[in-house]
């Protein structure tokens, strides 16, 4: 019975050793994948690195630009405001001077209405003469 059991634990051992060696040979093929993508990608931050002094220095100065655009714009919205403050202030002024000219030209309309009346009984009042003196 032992020499049955020996003979299941060698063929048992020897089906372990098998898997462990394919086990192996896989995470070896694995592992050389993953090696040249690790060299791949320590090439390309060399790359990065040479290039990045360069990079940095156009970013910062392109930084610098668009912060003086902004600054620049600033100024023109605070002088904006303030024109608009002037011209809203002048536009009130104007504002009322023509509701005065509006008020006066009503008054105005209504005078030349009544002079017209007038105008008009004063010549009814003629022809009247007329046709009563013949």
């Amino acid at each position: 019975m032992i020499a049955a059991n020996a003979a299941f634990v060698t063929l048992l051992l020897g089906f372990v050793a098998v898997v462990a060696l394919l086990g192996a040979l896989l995470a070896r093929r694995r592992l050389g994948h993953v090696a040249a993508g690790a060299q791949e990608l320590a090439a390309a931050a060399d790359r990065l690195a040479a290039t990045l002094p360069q990079t940095l220095a156009r970013v910062r100065t392109q930084m610098k630009d668009a912060h003086s655009s902004a600054q620049r714009g600033l100024r023109l919205l605070a002088r904006f405001d303030e024109r608009a403050a002037a011209s809203r202030s002048a536009l009130v002024a104007r504002r009322g001077e023509l509701d005065a000219m509006h008020a006066r030209l009503r008054k105005a309309k209504s005078n030349v209405e009544s002079i017209k009346a007038g105008l008009r009984m004063l010549i009814r009042a003629i022809e009247l003469r007329r046709t009563i003196l013949g």
